[in-house]
């Protein structure tokens, strides 16, 4: 969106919840956007070539619940607004994920839209996407919610074209099994001689994805993560054929800044702490629930992939894994459980 409007002559400005530090939120507007002085006159200056323009400048943030410390948007997006409500040329549109809103926009009464995914299209969706990457599209229907999101879909396909599939072969496998799928293909793809150049059985990349999975949901330093990659591969080819290059590259991390890594992908990160807790055994998911206690809005994310990973794993429903001596759940639990199982109703619903 942000590349037509500007294609279009029309003012834009993208900025990345994840380059949000633990500072002020709102302090950091103008440094992100490269611009000297405060937010209000960052925000001025753009309001400015807005009306230069003719058109109306348009300020997207995208995945507040990437930030350090999400629960503080509450907070600093009504700053935000208070200082774009003063420009009539001016507006804001933010994205978050479902599992963070209510923690992230708290009970804020403007304009929102829910964005399913492909939702009732999951079918067309996939066989676009296989026809994309030469594959054979499937010919049963996909009942895995995963599939809904695009990303997922997108790192599924490049997955089975890099093992050289020629059939999408996913229909019934669970999540874990996509995922290592995925991680497997870029293992492949980096040991090449031309890239980092090491020996794919020594699978480098699941190592790396592992032991971050395992320090929480990141960002995390960017010296840590160096030396962890640098263990696995030495970095004596220089850092265009790093192994934490080509992680970037393939966008299994992403840069934070100029000092933090982060999962490119944040459910991916969340899929794979979900596994490892999971094989850990339901008793080490339940006292890691317990332990959460009122900073269960903090794994969100984590527990939306344990509402998918642990029926895979468990042969059982997550709410009843953690449910208490009395039978009942906290909300959180409950909501991640239906979002697990909407995309897949939508699907049965159409077919």
């Amino acid at each position: 969106m942000a590349s037509r409007r500007l294609d279009d002559g029309r003012p834009t400005l993208l900025l990345l919840g994840q380059d949000f530090d633990a500072r002020n939120l709102f302090s950091q507007f103008a440094e992100i956007i490269q611009l000297d002085g405060p937010a209000e006159a960052a925000i001025a200056c753009f309001a400015a070539a807005a009306e230069a323009s003719g058109q109306v400048g348009l300020v997207m943030i995208d995945a507040l619940n990437e930030s350090d410390r999400p629960e503080r948007w509450r907070d600093d997006l009504r700053a935000l607004f208070a200082v774009v409500d003063r420009y009539e040329n001016v507006a804001v549109a933010v994205s978050c994920r479902t599992e963070f809103v209510d923690v992230v926009l708290g009970d804020d009464d403007r304009p929102t839209v829910d964005h399913p995914g492909f939702a009732e299209a999951t079918d067309q969706a996939i066989a676009r996407y296989a026809d994309e990457y030469g594959l054979e599209p499937p010919t049963f229907p996909i009942l895995s919610p995963e599939f809904s999101n695009p990303l997922f879909l997108k790192l599924t396909c490049e997955a089975l074209s890099t093992l050289g599939e020629t059939r999408f072969r996913f229909g019934s496998a669970g999540v874990t099994t996509v995922t290592e799928a995925f991680l497997h293909a870029v293992n492949c793809r980096l040991s090449a001689t031309a890239r980092c150049d090491y020996d794919p059985a020594s699978d480098p990349v699941s190592a790396v994805v592992r032991e971050l999975a395992s320090l929480g949901g990141g960002p995390y330093d960017r010296t840590d993560v160096r030396q962890l990659t640098e263990s696995l591969v030495p970095g004596g080819l220089g850092w265009s054929r790093s192994l934490l290059r080509g992680l970037i590259a393939e966008g299994v991390l992403t840069e934070v800044g100029t000092d933090r890594v982060a999962f490119g992908y944040q459910r991916l990160g969340d899929l794979v702490r979900a596994a490892r807790l999971v094989d850990a055994g339901p008793d080490a998911v339940r006292n890691w629930f317990d332990d959460l206690g009122d900073r269960r809005w903090s794994e969100r994310g984590l527990l939306g992939a344990l509402a998918v990973v642990v029926p895979e794993q468990c042969g059982t429903e997550f709410p009843e894994l953690v449910a208490d001596d009395d039978g009942k759940v906290p909300r959180d639990v409950v909501d991640a459980f239906l979002e697990s199982l909407l995309p897949a109703f939508r699907i049965i619903r159409s077919v």
